[in-house]
């Protein structure tokens, strides 16, 4: 189940651009859905336009770490003639 973090703080011990934590940060004021990981608590999967972020929020600070980030893939209907020919050849 999805559910809105409230964050207090985002660390960022990757060295990530500022501009990748601002747009985790509007991402979680906007009250965007994180997909918690099914194999580890407190740890989760924030989707935004572009870039998926795991991110683990501290139960005890609230305080957010991102741990990674990824670019997207566009979802690919099951039913696209086409890429199933592309991977034919």
């Amino acid at each position: 189940m999805n559910q809105a973090l409230a964050v207090a703080v985002i660390e960022n011990p990757r060295k990530y651009e500022t501009r990748v934590i601002e747009q985790l940060r509007r991402l979680l004021l906007a009250g965007q859905p994180a997909e918690p990981d099914p194999r580890r608590a407190h740890f989760y999967e924030v989707h935004g336009e572009e870039q998926t972020y795991y991110i683990h929020v501290s139960p005890v600070s609230g305080n957010a770490v991102l741990l990674a980030k990824w670019s997207r893939q566009p979802e690919v209907p099951e039913n696209a003639p086409g890429i199933i020919a592309a991977t034919r050849t």
